[in-house]
């Protein structure tokens, strides 16, 4: 990961027991997008939720197992909107 994107973990919005943990993701200071903790039905993995910040809207990206990878994968959309289907999508470029 770069040594410029940073996370960090924010506190609960609320008091609700079953709220996810969350995470800003920052490049160089700059609040990029979050990453979301999400479960999956019964499913025993833990899922990570990327969203991307681009001109002020939140564009949720796909779920992954691996926490590094969705924090590189949420500073790839914010650098280069078109090299994610759902940025793309977001953008009308398909």
């Amino acid at each position: 990961m770069d040594p410029l994107l940073t996370t960090h973990l924010l506190a609960p919005a609320s008091r609700r027991r079953l709220e996810r943990p969350r995470w800003e993701v920052r490049y160089d200071g700059r609040l990029i997008g979050w990453v979301q903790e999400r479960r999956l039905g019964r499913a025993a993995s833990t899922f990570y939720e990327g969203i991307v910040r681009i001109d002020g809207q939140a564009i949720s990206l796909e779920l992954s197992i691996d926490f590094e990878e969705r924090c590189q994968k949420v500073f790839d959309a914010w650098r280069d909107p078109s090299s994610s289907p759902h940025t793309r999508r977001w953008l009308r470029l398909e």
